[in-house]
């Protein structure tokens, strides 16, 4: 097989005009059935994009080719599951291994239309997927609007790092030497609190001992039993004290002031935001400004508010008028306290970039931003979900918010500390919003058509604020 790969790379590094095409087959081959078991795709997708970059092939042109790859091996997939149905069982390998297709049915059965866009992510589930999703009946319309969304979810994030690498050695980059042990010390931390979170999450469930013996302490003091009860949300299945959003908030508010005020009089940790800055700044290269710049604009304040205003009139257009508020005030209450916090603090931004924005550094406001909104937008689709589940829709959703955290930084337009108090004012307010949103919260949200339409006109208005802004963003990030 390694031979085969080697040959292949060769073959498309005299003949680069092939590339395009190799990087479509492989992506739609990746993507269908029985092929993309046993196909290396990633593997080949990584070698083969690195190959795109050094021969110069706009990134751009490259994301659309494996897109569209991706989009056309589902489709394939998913029409053979429409025509054979059931008697795909039959079909080698899964006539000898029918745990790889049961497996596939149970994924589609519980999470239904969103496990075709859970499953382009997940290696063994990749290829199986679409052809339940035909088997079982799936409407057209709805498949290929997952497909498709998905497809383009999917493409930057197997392509982009093979890209990168490409171009590295093309360019003969010489990263410094500090790089790889802070990046290994950053993952571990990230792990790290990742589990701690999920730990103390369900520790923090009316399922937990915690919860019961804090039910119980409550319940002997009228005013507490009163408090429980006012917060406890209505839902039929049985009331539940919102523990964890409350104890996050609180958490939160608290660490935001004690880092607020680190900021102000500490030197060390100003030293520390030198030397982070300094870093990112090494690693800074042309290739990356433009995906980088693309990422931080989606989060600019022109993007954001349009954002919130079409979760506000989604949730009120279907009668959630509570969420609806509730999130209003959450988007004013982020505001406030950015702008607040950088007018007291009066931070100076890093002196790196052409046209530095004029306002104060700390804290980060696109940082509070996405925090705040895909915070809250994934704590509507986690109550859904039991608890044990619910660590799927945080993870999967923080990633918006680590990688326009990590955009900031690597443009040189914030420091460390900004993003670090940008997450924490986040999640206090998410926090808080979430506890004081649980009285109200007395039937399940559930997607629906006018949801995918909300996401499709967020992802329109957001490509439109880029490209009119594009100018003037790529004068403001463009390095001293």
């Amino acid at each position: 097989m390694m031979d085969w790969l080697h040959q292949l790379a060769d073959f498309l590094a005299q003949e680069p005009a092939w590339i395009s095409g190799a990087i479509f087959a492989i992506a739609m081959a990746e993507s269908l059935v029985v092929v993309g078991l046993i196909l290396p795709g990633v593997v080949m997708l990584s070698a083969v994009t690195a190959l795109a970059a050094k021969a110069g092939i706009p990134l751009g042109e490259v994301l659309i080719w494996a897109a569209a790859g991706a989009i056309v091996g589902d489709a394939l997939s998913y029409w053979l599951g429409r025509i054979l149905g059931y008697r795909i069982n039959g079909l080698w390998p899964f006539s000898r291994h029918p745990a790889l297709l049961s497996r596939g049915e149970h994924f589609f059965r519980d999470h239904g239309g969103k496990s075709v866009v859970i499953g382009r992510f997940i290696g063994p589930l990749r290829p199986i997927i679409p052809v339940v999703a035909g088997a079982f009946g799936m409407s057209q319309r709805r498949f290929f609007s997952f497909n498709i969304l998905s497809a383009i979810g999917w493409a930057p994030v197997y392509i982009i790092p093979g890209y990168a690498v490409g171009s590295a050695l093309s360019r003969d980059v010489n990263f410094p030497p500090e790089l790889l042990p802070v990046l290994v010390v950053s993952l571990l931390v990230l792990i790290a609190m990742y589990t701690l979170f999920f730990r103390f999450h369900w520790e923090m469930d009316r399922d937990s001992q915690f919860y019961s013996r804090l039910q119980r302490v409550m319940s002997r003091y009228p005013v507490g039993k009163r408090l429980w009860l006012a917060l406890s949300n209505q839902r039929p299945d049985g009331r539940e004290f919102p523990l964890a959003s409350l104890t996050l908030g609180i958490a939160s508010t608290a660490l935001v002031v004690l880092w607020s005020l680190f900021v102000a009089v500490s030197k060390t940790l100003r030293e520390a935001d030198l030397y982070a800055t300094e870093l990112f700044q090494a690693v800074r290269q042309p290739l990356l400004d433009p995906v980088f710049q693309g990422i931080s604009m989606a989060a600019d304040l022109p993007a954001l508010v349009p954002a919130f205003g079409l979760l506000v009139l989604l949730l009120a257009f279907r009668g959630y008028y509570a969420a609806a508020l509730h999130v209003t005030i959450a988007g004013l209450l982020a505001l406030i306290t950015t702008e607040g916090l950088k007018t007291l603090l009066a931070v100076p931004r890093p002196e790196l970039t052409l046209l530095a924005p004029e306002s104060y550094a700390y804290p980060s406001g696109h940082t509070v931003g996405i925090t705040v909104l895909v915070g809250l937008i994934a704590s509507l689709i986690a109550a859904e979900l039991p608890h044990r589940k619910r660590w799927r829709v945080y993870t999967a959703l923080t990633a918006p918010v680590v990688v326009v955290a990590f955009s900031r930084l690597y443009l040189g337009v914030h420091w460390f500390s900004d993003i670090v108090g940008g997450l924490l004012i986040g999640m206090a307010i998410c926090g808080l919003t979430r506890a004081g949103f649980s009285r109200y919260d007395r039937q399940p949200i559930q997607p629906e058509w006018t949801t995918y339409l909300a996401l499709a006109g967020w992802l329109l208005l957001t490509l439109v604020v880029i490209w009119l802004r594009w100018d003037i963003a790529t004068l403001r990030y463009t390095p001293l």
